[in-house]
């Protein structure tokens, strides 16, 4: 057994998920995930401002769930030019989109943290850490809700509905095992996008090369298109390790891992493709 970082919040208010890893002895590895409500609770006592603010936002939406963001992104320790795995860690965080001021820091709350070297060794990779992930937190039941104290009043009922999945390009990659551009239908979102090596819009009109500057021709995928895509092999399997790759490098995703978050039908109906931001950030170092 390992943790996957070292705990920096309370013992109390850290979930461990277990991965199973590849080994010899059926090993596990622990995902480290803020008990959100716990987390919320304690905030509000001692930040009525907070408290106030979560209580405004549910009378304004009249007890419907509050958007909940989740934010993916990435840490490296040490010289950036000579990366090393044993240093680099993925990171998660959410915010309260009714809330606002979502460029602040303070905004977003502490989800979980993984160190890039410990998920080699998982069982579906890191699709399917996300997918814990992700199900741990609806298992919080934070969408039927829970009581959220008001300092000197009577408690309310918060609920809290995941609606948006953001993150730089690595962080997305790694959440839908989507291939990117090693593969033909490249995009995360367009289901017509091809990559110019392919050539294939030359002979389909209703496909995209990606290097075309009208977006008009894009088509979005609809969830009920993705879901299809990763149930094929599940009812319609290839026989062939050749077919299999050929069939991802088509499709654009790595359907073949049934471990993956899009191949369960919980985790990704809470969190569909169709929930995607996309941030991509640019990093400039200046050096002396």
């Amino acid at each position: 057994m390992k943790a996957a970082v070292t705990k920096a919040l309370p013992a109390d208010l850290i979930v461990r998920v277990p991965v199973t890893i590849v080994d010899n002895d059926g090993g596990q590895l622990y995902i480290p995930v803020t008990n959100l409500p716990l987390f919320i609770q304690r905030r509000a006592l001692k930040n009525p401002v907070f408290a106030t603010q979560l209580q405004r936002a549910m009378l304004e939406k009249q007890f419907a769930p509050l958007s909940l963001l989740l934010y993916f992104d990435e840490a490296q320790a040490g010289n950036i030019l000579s990366p090393d795995l044993t240093k680099k860690l993925l990171l998660g965080y959410v915010a309260i989109a009714e809330l606002g001021l979502l460029q602040l820091e303070t905004s977003w709350m502490d989800l979980c943290a993984f160190s890039h070297n410990s998920v080699h060794d998982v069982t579906g990779g890191w699709s399917k850490v996300f997918k814990e992930v992700v199900l741990a937190l609806d298992n919080f039941g934070m969408e039927a809700g829970f009581p959220c104290p008001v300092p000197g009043h009577e408690p309310f009922w918060l609920r809290l509905k995941i609606t948006c999945v953001t993150g730089d390009l690595d962080s997305l990659r790694c959440f839908y095992d989507w291939k990117g551009s090693g593969s033909i239908k490249m995009c995360l979102v367009c289901k017509n996008v091809v990559s110019q090596s392919s050539g294939l819009a030359a002979y389909d009109s209703s496909l995209v090369d990606v290097a075309d500057p009208d977006f008009s021709k894009c088509a979005l995928w609809s969830n009920e298109e993705l879901e299809q895509v990763w149930d094929k092999p599940a009812t319609n399997p290839s026989t062939t390790n050749k077919g299999r790759k050929h069939e991802e490098k088509a499709a654009g995703f790595n359907i073949y891992n049934r471990e993956g978050l899009l191949a369960d039908n919980k985790s990704r109906r809470l969190t569909p493709v169709t929930s995607v931001f996309l941030i991509q950030c640019m990093v400039t170092t200046a050096m002396g």
